[in-house]
């Protein structure tokens, strides 16, 4: 399985949710739905009431062993380029780097 996120017309029901998903309004919680849920169309019916936009799924992955690692690869080359005058030594530097790198390489 692979983590990715799609706009809310791009999601179905029975899609597994990869992250929990907190929707608020004008800083209130308004819906919230667990890591792990089974979208229904219901669910969907909420989501685009409340105005969301992207939500975190789980979908098959079907990438090849070869196409995963020189994807991997090329993530690795793009943050290289990316962050290449940053000092990675710095703490909060760092962080972000690793932020960034975690969620492209989902």
């Amino acid at each position: 399985m692979r983590s990715t996120y799609l706009s809310i017309g791009e999601i179905a029901p029975n899609m597994v949710l990869a992250k929990p998903l907190a929707v608020t309004e004008r800083r209130m919680l308004r819906y919230v739905l667990p890591e792990g849920h089974a979208l229904t169309e219901d669910n969907i019916r909420q989501l685009v009431s409340h105005h969301a936009e992207i939500i975190c799924v789980r979908l098959p992955d079907e990438r090849t062993e070869t196409q995963i690692a020189a994807d991997l690869n090329n993530l690795e080359s793009r943050l290289g380029k990316i962050f290449e005058t940053c000092d990675l030594s710095q703490p909060g530097m760092a962080a972000f780097f690793n932020r960034v790198r975690s969620y492209l390489g989902r």
